[in-house]
């Protein structure tokens, strides 16, 4: 019930900013809703547990920085070109399953760790910087002005 009351009034905000800025109908609704439901849900879990939410040490420093640095990633995608490309789409994918990998590693203590994390950090995260450099940097002159 708290979430269709929520919902409803972001519905009318979703639609508008998905008209003004040129998104397939629906897409504003979706993330108000995510964001709406997520934020509900920890808010009413942090307010009623007694001692708040606690997040355990890896969530900390592993998992929510690689969250964060997956949400930096799709802003160049989201701003300059307004959609995700096939190939875009495969480097996401890609991550997805290095993640994976990493996670699989780390809970069996596979010798192999050290290595697949250096790899990540010293080839995979600059090349995609630099990637991204280049996309910003080829569609910047464009913006948005469709």
């Amino acid at each position: 019930m708290a979430e269709t009351m929520a919902s409803v009034s972001f519905d009318r905000a979703a639609h508008c900013y998905d008209e003004t800025r040129g998104f397939p109908p629906g897409i504003g609704e979706q993330v108000a809703a995510a964001a709406i439901v997520l934020l509900a849900i920890l808010g009413v879990a942090a307010a009623i547990a007694p001692g708040g939410l606690a997040a355990s040490p890896a969530a900390v420093t592993f998992d929510i920085p690689v969250m964060t640095a997956v949400a930096v990633l799709c802003l160049p995608v989201f701003f300059f070109g307004g959609e995700i490309a096939r190939w875009q789409g495969g480097v996401f994918v890609g991550y997805y399953v290095a993640y994976t990998v990493y996670l699989a590693l780390d809970a069996t203590d596979h010798g192999a760790l050290p290595e697949f994390g250096d790899a990540m950090l010293y080839f995979v995260i600059p090349l995609t910087l630099l990637t991204l450099m280049v996309i910003a940097l080829r569609t910047w002159p464009l913006g948005r002005g469709d």
